[in-house]
């Protein structure tokens, strides 16, 4: 929730399929209004595109988004992305980090969360292409 009782959360259409892809998810915004609730769609992953099943997500001070998507990204095992809302309405998506799979880390399952430090930490999977996981800290 942000300081005007906005609520943030992340939707999974797994089973969604276009023309193009299969998969995606969307970040989305809940505004109180008179009327209940006013739903706005911040960002719609066209997995594999940029994403695929986003997570939690977490806002920092400047109203930036971060969260993870268990699959996308550049190898296709999940990513760390930003969002940062623009003057003219759409928000940015930036990839912050993609996970390697292979021998590295993937599939994270849950969002991130900031430390005292200012940096990212969350945890994954699979590591090695298989389970175990990891715990993970980056750069935001």
């Amino acid at each position: 929730m942000d300081s005007a009782h906005n609520v943030y959360g992340t939707t999974s259409n797994q089973y969604v399929v276009t023309t193009t892809c299969t998969g995606g998810g969307t970040v989305f915004r809940l505004s109180p209004s008179s009327l209940g609730w006013t739903e706005t769609a911040l960002h719609e992953f066209s997995a594999p595109h940029d994403g695929d099943i986003p997570n939690g997500i977490i806002l920092d001070s400047d109203g930036n988004i971060y969260g993870t998507t268990v699959l996308g990204g550049s190898s296709g095992d999940g990513e760390i992305y930003k969002l940062t809302p623009t003057a003219s309405g759409p928000w940015t998506v930036t990839a912050v980090h993609s996970f390697p799979g292979g021998s590295g880390a993937s599939l994270p399952l849950a969002g991130v969360i900031f430390g005292n430090d200012g940096m990212l930490y969350g945890t994954t999977s699979a590591y090695n292409g298989k389970g175990g996981g990891t715990v993970f800290r980056n750069q935001p």
